[in-house]
């Protein structure tokens, strides 16, 4: 959906709108694994050193592998005039490319891994307010509850991720002394705020928006 609309509003392709998104999910999947790492260095309780290892295994796979096929996609120049339907998956593969080659610039991704080690530390403060005289060693649950909540966000599910996030929420808060029913109001009251910043942050765009739109035009009457 964010790719159609950002198409939609921008007039870049869809191809490259979809690139966008899949470079801010694999520093996702980057900073999952420094979360992963520092909390199996610190010895979190709930997370399993073994599996933790598998996790860190596969996040680096999907690091590796994204590095080279990115790498290769933006070395080659590839052709969009070529035979039909060829032609037309180069061109589709070459505007997916596209935004992938701005991060062969080293201060360019530098930038963005900034950036998002920034948000995620932003929202681990903000569990950590969240959790404040509910939780047993507040730090570490802070920290094993965004390794949840955000393993469960990676892959798109429910709507609002209704269900992923009460589930996240219970299991990474069990550990450290949590009920279920507590842990379900948090969950709600987490969810609640983020769709309440989200409106307050994201009405005011859609409001300028729809104001920019030119108005229908009237419908012409036609004789019998």
């Amino acid at each position: 959906m964010r790719a159609y609309y950002f198409t939609a509003r921008t007039g870049s392709p869809l191809a490259s709108s979809l690139s966008t998104i899949f470079v801010e999910r694999v520093y996702d999947v980057f900073s999952l694994g420094l979360l992963l790492l520092l909390a199996l260095a610190w010895g979190v309780r709930g997370v399993v050193p073994s599996k933790a290892e598998l996790a860190l295994l596969f996040v680096a796979l999907i690091c590796v592998g994204t590095a080279v096929i990115a790498g290769a996609l933006t070395r080659h120049h590839l052709r969009a005039k070529d035979s039909r339907p060829l032609g037309f998956i180069m061109a589709g593969i070459r505007e997916f490319a596209r935004p992938l080659s701005q991060l062969r610039d080293g201060r360019t991704a530098l930038i963005l891994a900034t950036l998002s080690v920034a948000a995620w530390f932003s929202n681990y403060l903000s569990l950590m307010v969240l959790l404040r005289g509910v939780a047993n060693s507040l730090p570490e649950a802070a920290l094993l509850l965004l390794l949840f909540v955000n393993m469960g966000l990676l892959i798109p599910s429910s709507p609002g991720a209704l269900g992923v996030m009460q589930a996240a929420f219970w299991l990474a808060l069990l550990p450290f002394g949590v009920s279920k029913e507590q842990s379900l109001a948090l969950s709600l009251a987490y969810q609640g705020g983020l769709y309440l910043f989200t409106l307050a942050v994201g009405l005011p765009f859609f409001l300028l928006y729809r104001s920019e739109q030119p108005a229908p035009a009237p419908p012409t009457e036609q004789g019998c």
